[in-house]
């Protein structure tokens, strides 16, 4: 029971992210943001199950993220 409300909380936060905060391109299913992210709005593509981490600084003019891509600040 705990492990599907932690999973619905996340499924929510991600939405929210999604909708309101990052403007990305594309946006594949299954992604995850960590924390304190920058992300330079309507310049990036996520693929499928795409993990960005804490503190991750996206500004670039065009950038694609593949399929089962994990990007991390250290």
């Amino acid at each position: 029971m705990r492990h599907q409300i932690k999973s619905i909380i996340k499924k929510i936060r991600m939405w929210v992210l999604l909708t309101f905060k990052y403007k990305l391109k594309k946006i594949g299913k299954e992604i995850y943001f960590g924390r304190n992210l920058y992300i330079r709005p309507k310049s990036v593509e996520l693929g499928d199950h795409v993990y960005l981490g804490s503190n991750v600084y996206l500004s670039v003019s065009s950038l694609t993220i593949g399929k089962y891509s994990m990007l991390a600040s250290y």
